[in-house]
């Protein structure tokens, strides 16, 4: 990281008052953008335009001077090496920051300066600079009544929007929403003192629906969870973290028993035990268009507290992969490396489904697990006319035959090489460097019901798709810019299909 300029270091004391420092002389600096619209740019969750600043280290247009703003903080308890100082140059936004040296077991403490009523907000956002992956930050809020502590949070080097979900506060018993009087940061099991930088705190408001989604889908967002809407059947489905600081994807998640060498996994529920007791999670909506929804939820699992030396390691990811007629490709992916040895691994899908190079079932037992490294990948049929042809066109793909397009580029997931990509349930081609691809698709005797496609590109802007002179409605554009679509249907003849659109540029 790169130091920051000081421009007075404070000793801070629990309970002490702090002088104001003098800012350090010099030139003007160039005239910046306002601060609210920088904290909208950097902020995604300020996307609602409903969010008020706490404490950001500026100059206030009514006169308050940012680098005053450190008298709010102080350290509990007091310790002799602790430090915290009004600092530039490591800014997440506007001219100023926080740069503090936190000992071990101690919290930076901040008085809240002038809104104690939480009542509205969801989130309580901070803007955290570390030098290391570390598990172990927790934000603890104090009010009239009682404390609430978070749980633990996740943040790599570099800059860390921290995201706390306080929409929860007002059930919380005891707490009073109406009067929070000072917020604590620590990181609860560093060895040694922890450096790190700090710039806006934030109240936000983010509830609100993205979009786009498929047609009869509705997604919503509130605090850190979703609420999503799904056909085919209609059900919603509630994405939230629970109370081991694990996410949770509701009637969409599988279900995970693992167990020691010599033993047999539950049979009933999750068991995680062997994984370790020490955990977090992550849980992120990847992608949302008029073609599909994609998130991703993973579990990790660190070997010691406080810091990792890598988050490629001890992890479970389930991404799912929801598309327009309903239908559900899931992959499990578990890294165990570094963990104690696995056993058995028990994994059930929430319903019946086809488990790519295997079959249709409901459950799949790996005994022993010959890991340390497992994927596994199925496709929930959605509950349409003659769903369990979508079963079987997964287990056995139409081949695809390209007339124009690149034909040595794979999906990752697409682990025969087929061109179909299992971990997406969909059929995975790429465009000509001239932006063109045209291909052929020959169903099954089964025929081949509601196709779905990603074409690489990566595209820019609109991407034209057009089949036996039909044009395709609903094109989404991925994450990697990739056009994703489903062609509704059965089909039961080759079908050409033509994929057209401008191509970024590789600087783009």
């Amino acid at each position: 990281m790169k130091r920051a300029a000081l421009l007075t270091i404070l000793f801070l004391a629990s309970g002490c008052p702090v002088a104001e420092p003098r800012p350090a002389s010099g030139p003007a600096g160039p005239v910046m953008e306002p601060l609210a619209l920088q904290q909208a740019r950097i902020y995604p969750e300020t996307v609602t335009k409903r969010f008020v600043s706490l404490v950001d280290f500026e100059d206030a247009p009514e006169g308050a001077r940012g680098f005053g703003q450190v008298s709010l903080f102080s350290f509990s308890p007091s310790r002799a090496s602790a430090r915290a100082a009004f600092a530039v140059n490591v800014t997440r936004t506007g001219a100023g920051a926080l740069e503090v040296l936190l000992p071990p077991d101690t919290n930076l403490v901040m008085t809240v300066p002038h809104i104690h009523d939480f009542t509205g907000y969801a989130l309580l956002a901070l803007a955290v600079h570390v030098e290391a992956t570390r598990d172990d930050l927790r934000v603890e809020l104090t009010s009239d009544k009682a404390s609430w502590k978070s749980r633990r949070t996740l943040v790599g080097p570099g800059w860390n929007n921290v995201l706390i979900d306080i929409r929860r506060l007002a059930a919380e018993p005891n707490f009073d929403i109406h009067s929070v009087r000072t917020m604590k940061l620590s990181f609860e099991e560093a060895p040694e003192g922890v450096r790190f930088v700090l710039d806006d705190v934030i109240l936000i408001d983010n509830a609100r629906y993205l979009a786009p989604v498929p047609a009869g889908f509705r997604l919503r967002k509130d605090g850190l969870d979703y609420q999503l809407i799904l056909p085919n059947p209609a059900r919603r489905i509630d994405i939230r973290q629970s109370d081991d600081a694990l996410w949770r994807e509701g009637a969409l998640r599988p279900t995970v028993a693992v167990s020691a060498p010599g033993r047999a996994p539950a049979t009933i529920g999750e068991s995680l035990e062997r994984l370790g007791a020490r955990r977090v999670g992550v849980c992120d909506v990847l992608e949302h268009n008029l073609a599909r929804v994609r998130l991703r939820n993973t579990w990790f699992f660190p070997t010691r507290g406080g810091e990792w030396l890598s988050l490629s390691v001890r992890r479970l990811a389930i991404e799912h992969t929801l598309w327009a007629d309903g239908r559900c490709a899931t992959s499990i992916e578990l890294n165990n490396a570094g963990g104690l040895e696995l056993g058995a691994i028990r994994l059930r899908s929430p319903g019946p489904a086809a488990w790519a190079g295997l079959d249709q079932r409901e459950e799949l037992l790996l005994s022993p697990f010959r890991g340390p490294v497992g994927l596994w990948q199925y496709l929930l049929p959605a509950a349409v006319a003659r769903g369990e042809v979508l079963g079987a066109n997964y287990l056995r793909p139409a081949p695809v035959e390209i007339a124009l397009g690149r034909k040595d580029l794979f999906a990752p997931g697409d682990a025969g090489r087929d061109g179909f990509d299992e971990s997406q349930g969909c059929y995975f081609l790429a465009a000509a460097p001239g932006g063109n691809c045209r291909f052929t698709v020959t169903p099954g005797r089964e025929g081949l019901l509601n196709p779905a496609f990603r074409v690489a590109g990566p595209w820019r802007g609109d991407v034209s798709v057009q089949t036996a002179g039909r044009v395709v409605r609903n094109v989404g554009l991925a994450d990697d810019a990739s056009a994703v679509f489903l062609l509704p249907g059965l089909f039961t003849e080759p079908f050409p299909i033509e994929v057209t659109g401008e191509l970024a540029s590789p600087a783009e």
